[in-house]
């Protein structure tokens, strides 16, 4: 059965609707008065969570890697966008069965809008559409939160804050709360994932920069 997830859409729909969102989202970039762009390789720890499961329900740790580019528009403003395969699951305890312990596979696509603070550190908010990865049925699984029954995609925002050094190493971290219920069941149980990581710019000019500083001459 499908849950409403995205104002009752089904997963083929949801699917359809990420992937123009993201469309939507990431080439408009290439026309936008960019001030200076660098891409980068991030990675680092999933504590994740899901709301409203009937069993014990604790925090499962996972993992995250991939890859981002920002877009500076201003000394205020920057937008980012990301790819990332990302590690999720469940960790209950179930009566008479004991522990039960899943891990759900996804690529993520943040998509952020960042303020400066300072020129090494920004506050950001965005959205994430993200994509199940996983296809094949369980085996003799008996739970019903199992890989078979969650949704193919998954839609949230994000909060988060981040830290760049003058050598482009950096460190963050970084809430995603889903809005698509997880599973594909009568359960309305949402997607909570708190994520720390760190990151290196591979391009980015040090100590910001010629662009920035020929802006302040």
């Amino acid at each position: 059965m499908n849950y409403p997830g995205l104002i009752g859409f089904t997963n083929r729909k949801r699917l359809v609707f990420c992937l123009l969102f993201s469309a939507f989202i990431y080439f408009p970039t290439t026309g936008q008065n960019i001030v200076e762009g660098y891409w980068g390789v991030k990675g680092g720890l999933n504590l994740h969570k899901i709301s409203k499961i009937e069993f014990d329900n604790s925090m499962k740790p996972g993992f995250h890697l991939g890859i981002f580019a920002n877009f500076q528009l201003s000394d205020q403003f920057s937008i980012q966008h990301e790819v990332l395969y990302s590690l999720r699951g469940v960790s209950l305890n179930v009566p008479v069965v004991g522990k039960y312990v899943q891990s759900f596979s996804f690529l993520d696509l943040p998509w952020m809008l960042n303020y400066h603070v300072s020129p090494n550190f920004f506050v950001s908010a965005g959205v994430q559409p993200s994509l199940y990865t996983y296809f094949k049925s369980p085996k003799a699984d008996t739970i019903v939160y199992n890989k078979d029954n969650v949704n193919t995609v998954d839609f949230g925002y994000l909060l988060g804050a981040s830290f760049i050094s003058q050598n482009n190493f950096g460190f963050g971290v970084r809430f995603n709360g889903s809005i698509v219920p997880a599973f594909d069941l009568e359960s309305n149980g949402k997607n909570y994932v708190l994520q720390v990581f760190v990151s290196y710019s591979v391009n980015k000019r040090k100590s910001g920069g010629k662009a920035r500083r020929a802006r302040k001459r």
